[in-house]
């Protein structure tokens, strides 16, 4: 009896220990919600930009990928809507949709103009689920539906960022009430109102290939009372972790992606995000020890953004080098053990990809072939 006993919870045991290892969150993730793989990041809204609109034919380079053999592949699974300045012309100066870009900060008929943007037939979402569409009509449907992460505009306090005696009363009206950005509940209600307002216009839309999996953290660091420069001017202990806890209960995720040693990415639990890939930056600063990168990232269990952007394009100025630099990130994330084991994330400047995708020239076309073999490499669902 007792030998029967003793195998029955050794057996208990092993499956327990079993079933926390299978459970137990990878690098940068919390565990809570199923992961996506490759995460492209979309700048979408500002007027401004020399490629304003995300078309069908922009976006397709993003959604699949024809290699060598002319098998065509599913790429991106998830793809992340944010935008740094508002601009509903070309001509405006812009307003800043985070903290630290200059400019007055962008109020709530900025925050809508970004939402009304992204959900403008014949761009943004509306072709990204075309273009989803009519690829699931060539090479059959993927694994899941692609997944729209959106990001909600940084509720800055003072309408000069840098000057705490500036005006706190300037984003706009909710129910009839005017917010007040010096206080942190009008702040949260603010990102509230834009997290409801996505939600609403998403189940609208009735999209049949996209799924809303969930919201991102615009600004790259987060300074609070206890850790990091100037926290008068930040304070997102007031925003965060709860506005985390509030898309959470609408069973969608929170991301985030910091700067290469930004504040707060130490402590990336306490804010409650879900999935949280680092910058190294190195694309653009050969001087960034990226030993140092990579132990902060192992250390506070991290996932990676790779970087790549125009000047990789052949005949850039010192396009070899920066072309170099990107190729180096592929080995960083083998040698990291992220690479098939991670949520990864991907800044593509405006329009690379695209360009890569349709160049005449050779050793870009090759990039772009190279670039969609290591998505591809990382697909794990």
């Amino acid at each position: 009896m007792k030998t029967k006993l003793f195998l029955t919870t050794l057996l208990l045991g092993l499956t327990l220990t079993i079933a926390h290892a299978r459970n137990t969150p990878r690098p940068g993730e919390s565990g809570r919600f199923t992961p996506y793989d490759n995460m492209a990041l979309l700048y979408g809204g500002n007027m401004g930009r020399a490629n304003a609109l995300w078309t069908e034919e922009r976006l397709r380079p993003h959604v699949s990928y024809v290699d060598n053999e002319g098998k065509e592949h599913w790429l991106f699974d998830a793809f992340l809507a944010l935008e740094i300045y508002d601009k509903s012309t070309p001509a405006e100066e812009g307003a800043a949709m985070g903290i630290g870009y200059g400019n007055h900060p962008a109020d709530k008929g900025n925050w809508q103009h970004f939402i009304d943007y992204w959900f403008t037939e014949g761009i943004g979402f509306d072709a990204l689920d075309k273009v989803v569409g009519e690829t699931k009509g060539r090479i059959g449907k993927p694994s899941t539906k692609r997944k729209i992460v959106v990001s909600i505009p940084d509720p800055i306090p003072y309408y000069d960022f840098r000057d705490t005696t500036s005006k706190t009363i300037y984003w706009g009206e909710i129910n009839g009430r005017q917010m007040d950005f010096a206080r942190g509940e009008d702040r949260l209600a603010a990102c509230k109102w834009f997290v409801d307002t996505v939600i609403k216009r998403w189940k609208k839309a009735k999209f049949k290939n996209l799924e809303l999996e969930g919201f991102y953290c615009f600004s790259e660091e987060l300074v609070t009372k206890d850790n990091g420069y100037n926290p008068a001017i930040k304070r997102w202990e007031e925003v965060y972790p709860a506005l985390s806890d509030y898309v959470h209960s609408k069973k969608m995720s929170m991301s985030w992606i910091p700067y290469n040693w930004a504040t707060g990415s130490d402590r990336w639990e306490k804010f409650h995000f879900d999935f949280v890939m680092i910058q190294p930056n190195f694309l653009w600063h050969p001087e960034y020890n990226m030993e140092e990168w990579k132990d902060r990232l192992k250390r506070y269990n991290l996932s990676m953004e790779l970087e790549i952007d125009d000047k990789v394009l052949y005949g850039a100025p010192n396009w070899e080098s920066f072309r170099e630099r990107f190729y180096y990130y592929f080995q960083m994330c083998k040698d990291l053990g992220l690479y098939g084991n991670s949520v990864l994330s991907y800044y593509m400047g405006e329009d690379t990809l695209h360009k890569l995708s349709v160049s005449q020239n050779e050793s870009d076309r090759q990039l772009y072939k190279d670039f969609c073999e290591f998505v591809l490499g990382n697909i794990q669902h």
